[in-house]
């Protein structure tokens, strides 16, 4: 997370700031009401951070002192001998024992996300692939699948493809690299093409390019920390991210005919400016701009949230879309609570996030390699997103829930001879 505040928000932050940085990207807005929005985008990021750090040291020292008194037991020893099996991890030479219980609940949970997917396929899903290359408008072709869709549908596709599959996928391909024997390769592939699937169906770069990351991811946690290695996977990781966010950009607006060069082009412009600056020139221009400091705020009056106790949901093309554009977390708290909700939401996250590290830090390596990775996931539907969305909130809570459920896998942990 504070990785995430560093590179996407703070240092193109200091870039925009010092330089004086205007793009104009959503319409034109006079120098001075852009540098005051922009000022208060630099001073938001910054106290976020802050508050953040702050928040997170606090409770990270108060719960070594809880454990110190043995009062915190977040993560009992016990562990039902009898429904484990042995696993060697490869780093620490230590053997685990893993409920195959618990392993079954993920494979159950994998194909149960597996079915929300293809059911969504079914259900019409499938109609933006067969419209490729045909005469449909660019635009027009783009939001296919965002506002004729049941809401429920693309809620249940949403909590499959950004959270639970991605989770089994990786939980259980860590499983098959330390033990073969445990579940077939060919579901850990059926896994892996239905989350491909997922991406697909609406050809969002997002969940395609988290299908890359987590198998360079995974690949990065078993490679015995080789450092040459290490590297050389860093530069395949940034050429593919530059190859595959060039091409997907082509073909999500019904763009057929390109060259390699073309996609190299619009792959670096894709890293550079979509990834790198445009998340804070979003900010700044239809959030910071939008809603000054003393301006009246939304309340959550327009977010998609309100879907879900029976609100209007705000469509894309509807009139009202301004208001739900992705800004970015810190932005989309700036416009729906202003400056203090920045720094309240600040201080939640820093709680939360050390829970999280609590667990991770204290798992079995799978459940570290997994609970890693969807956090990571999260922290970038944080930044090249909104806040307050069913997406994100379903992350955050899947994300805990796994993680808690999770904390009493593999242990004991027993040194080898």
């Amino acid at each position: 997370m504070l990785l995430c505040l560093v590179a996407f928000n703070i240092l193109p932050g200091i870039y925009i700031y010092y330089n004086k940085y205007y793009e104009g990207l959503y319409g034109a807005i006079s120098f001075e009401k852009y540098n005051i929005g922009l000022n208060w985008y630099f001073l938001t990021t910054i106290l976020f951070t802050l508050v953040f750090i702050f928040t997170v040291f606090l409770l990270s020292n108060f719960f070594k002192l809880i454990r110190k008194s043995k009062k915190l037991k977040l993560l009992p020893s016990k562990v039902n001998k009898e429904n484990s099996t042995f696993l060697l991890n490869v780093f620490s030479k230590k053997k685990y024992y893993y409920d195959i219980n618990f392993i079954d609940k993920i494979y159950y949970l994998g194909h149960f996300s597996c079915f929300l997917v293809w059911l969504y396929f079914s259900l019409g899903g499938y109609e933006k692939l067969l419209l490729f290359g045909k005469d449909v408008d660019h635009w027009e072709y783009r939001i296919i699948g965002y506002d004729d869709r049941s809401r429920i549908i693309i809620a249940l596709l949403e909590i499959a493809r950004r959270v639970v599959l991605p989770f089994a996928c990786i939980y259980l391909f860590s499983i098959r690299k330390i033990d073969s024997s445990y579940h077939s390769k060919l579901t850990s592939f059926y896994f892996l093409f239905s989350l491909l699937i997922a991406g697909l169906v609406t050809l969002d770069r997002g969940p395609i390019l988290l299908i890359l990351i987590m198998l360079v991811y995974l690949k990065y946690c078993f490679n015995n920390g080789n450092f040459f290695k290490t590297i050389l996977l860093s530069i395949v990781t940034l050429c593919s991210i530059l190859f595959f966010g060039g091409l997907v950009t082509f073909l999500q607006y019904n763009i057929s005919h390109f060259s390699f060069f073309d996609i190299l082009e619009s792959g670096n412009r894709f890293f550079w400016h979509r990834t790198i600056i445009v998340p804070s020139v979003a900010s700044i221009e239809l959030s910071f701009c939008e809603f000054p400091f003393d301006s009246e705020k939304l309340l959550l009056k327009f977010s998609r949230l309100g879907a879900l106790i029976g609100r209007d949901y705000i469509a894309i093309e509807g009139k009202n879309a301004l208001y739900v554009t992705p800004v970015g977390f810190i932005a989309d708290i700036w416009r729906n609570f202003g400056f203090i909700g920045c720094l309240v939401v600040s201080f939640l996250l820093g709680i939360y996030f050390t829970l999280i590290d609590y667990f991770v830090l204290n798992a079995d390596p799978i459940t570290k390699i997994a609970g890693t990775f969807t956090s990571l996931s999260l922290c970038f539907f944080f930044v090249f997103g909104v806040f307050f969305s069913q997406g994100v909130f379903f992350q955050l809570f899947f994300l805990f829930l796994f993680l808690f459920l999770l904390r009493n896998n593999g242990t004991p942990k027993i040194k080898l001879d």
